[in-house]
């Protein structure tokens, strides 16, 4: 997340145990002065004391030490696994986009036309796996210099700004990935459905989501700000407290008179900054709770969302299998097979749709992937449908791993910063405790790496079972392609090459004629009992 104190939280606070062992060794040659030079030490005020704390353990014990190496090494290993697969999950979109037929170009974002205005649509897929590389990389920095913090008492060096801007691509990979649910939603639904998310103006749909994005992104960068600050002046006053005692080490015991009046000074100022970084800490977690709750709500939304779009894709199944035994249903086209378009289903919706005559109302089933396949591969008006069903179903399937993946890294670090905050607030931190400085060094680094890990996987596979160059497949990704975005053209909703469609398996061979696309409107909408649960029905308006 951003920059606590972390893992040098718990040292600054109590004071001695940070030091190097000459450091420590120069505060017990000022304790070993006589009283008239040492007045100031027996101060309550300073920190500098001989005692045995927990804090003290966590840095100096070789047994903790040796944890802590271990569990750090392996979070090293998770964010490397996390970029590797980010970096092969890009690839694998590009060889998709370079084999698809027509070429698709490249692009972040663009406005697709619908009824509603010109609606803004990411790449989500790239950015996602682009903002999952930079947050890696920033984790494996911070996690490198807190090794070295707690295995050679260094202070914190450059990591400081990463630690501090950490939670800006954190925050915006999980924003991206949820508000781009809501796009492939609302491309995959008519534009005049009773939807609410249908009917919003695209207008306001790009302000919402703009103006959210900005919020978030300048939020984040003003408590980076100030954690920069108050890390630099913590880790300065650390450092000259730090040099001061080495000096009086080197020189003792010819040091000046007045050096235990210098070392009150730097003690009460070293001792301030401390202060300063856990109420930065504690503020800081809670105001980043606010855009983490708003992703956790939306994400949650989004799972609702996936399911009332899967009854479009049940409702959809049907409608196929149904207009499948009408007498019209052999008109739009030649199939790879000359069987009446019912052999292309096996088991029992084979069974099912055969019993039933032409004219009468067929079997309630689902068609499942395979059998949807199957009829994919028709040059019909029906393999049309069947390729658009596929299309909008890994669409569902990548919104519903996304909204789980944030929703579930979203809770999970509310919870962590509720509780390093508490921390904060009892003064446990303070005090000194090996899980709390842990959890408030590499908390969030641990369940951002897996759970950014886990979704990466599941997206690659996902990917690979729906594998191909497509339109309307992913977070919004690749509605068109891009070089046939042309206001000019009428809606080509249907037309397999307007949408990208170029799966091997699914590729028509030739391409549809626009009576038969009437004809399988005018014999959808005289057999679709309900035509608001039917999804791109009519074509959306692009």
């Amino acid at each position: 997340m951003t920059q606590p104190p972390l893992v040098g939280s718990g040292d600054t606070y109590t004071g001695e145990s940070c030091l190097t062992e000459q450091s420590r060794s120069a505060v017990t040659c000022f304790k070993t002065r006589p009283r008239s030079h040492t007045s100031a030490l027996a101060s309550p005020k300073l920190t500098f004391k001989t005692r045995s704390s927990s804090q003290s353990t966590i840095y100096h014990d070789k047994q903790y030490a040796a944890g802590f190496k271990l569990r750090a090494a392996v979070l090293l290993v998770l964010n490397g696994s996390v970029i590797v697969l980010s970096v092969a999950y890009i690839v694998m979109l590009e060889l998709q986009r370079r084999q698809s037929k027509p070429p698709q170009r490249w692009w972040l974002y663009q406005f697709v036309r619908r009824s509603t205005g010109e609606l803004l649509v990411l790449n989500s897929r790239v950015i996602i796996a682009f903002l999952g590389v930079v947050s890696a990389c920033a984790w494996i920095w911070i996690v490198v210099e807190s090794i070295f913090l707690f295995t050679r008492h260094q202070p914190l060096g450059a990591s400081v700004v990463a630690r501090a801007f950490i939670s800006c691509p954190i925050f915006l990979h999980g924003w991206v990935a949820v508000w781009s649910v809501f796009t492939t939603y609302v491309l995959t639904n008519q534009p005049d459905r009773s939807a609410f998310l249908s009917s919003i103006p695209a207008v306001v749909f790009n302000a919402l989501f703009i103006g959210s994005s900005i919020a978030m992104l300048l939020g984040c960068i003003a408590t980076g700000i100030w954690n920069l600050c108050i890390s630099y002046k913590f880790w300065g006053s650390f450092t000259a407290l730090e040099t001061f005692l080495l000096r009086a080490a080197a020189t003792y015991p010819n040091n000046p008179p007045d050096a235990h009046v210098e070392l009150e000074i730097k003690s009460r100022s070293f001792s301030e900054a401390s202060t300063q970084a856990l109420y930065c800490l504690k503020w800081t977690y809670a105001i980043l709770c606010i855009p983490a709750f708003m992703t956790l709500v939306i994400s949650l939304t989004g799972l609702l969302l996936a399911r009332d779009l899967g009854q479009h894709i049940r409702h959809s199944k049907k409608v196929l299998a149904r207009n499948m035994t009408q007498p019209g249903s052999r008109s739009g086209g030649s199939c790879y097979r000359p069987e009446a378009p019912w052999m292309l289903i096996e088991g029992e919706n084979a069974h099912g749709l055969r019993t039933n005559s032409p004219t009468s109302s067929s079997k309630a089933f689902v068609l499942n992937a395979e059998e949807l396949r199957r009829i994919a591969q028709s040059d019909s008006i029906h393999g049309t449908r069947a390729r658009t069903i596929a299309l909008v179903t890994k669409a569902r399937s990548e919104l519903l791993l996304v909204s789980a993946y944030v929703g579930i890294d979203a809770a999970a670090l509310i919870a962590m910063m509720i509780y390093v905050a508490t921390l904060c607030t009892n003064g446990q931190l303070a005090r000194g405790s090996g899980f709390a400085t842990e959890v408030s060094a590499m908390g969030a680094a641990w369940l951002c790496s897996l759970c950014l890990g886990v979704a990466t996987i599941a997206l690659i596979y996902n990917n690979w079972v729906h594998r191909g160059g497509t339109g309307l497949l992913g977070l919004s990704q690749n509605i068109l392609d891009g070089d046939e975005l042309d206001r000019k053209e009428r809606d080509t909703l249907y037309i397999p090459s307007a949408m990208g469609v170029n799966l091997d398996v699914l590729r028509p061979e030739r391409q549809l004629r626009d009576d038969t696309i009437h004809e399988h409107h005018r014999i959808t909408r005289e057999t679709t009992l309900d035509l608001s649960k039917s999804f791109a029905l009519p074509p959306l308006d692009l």
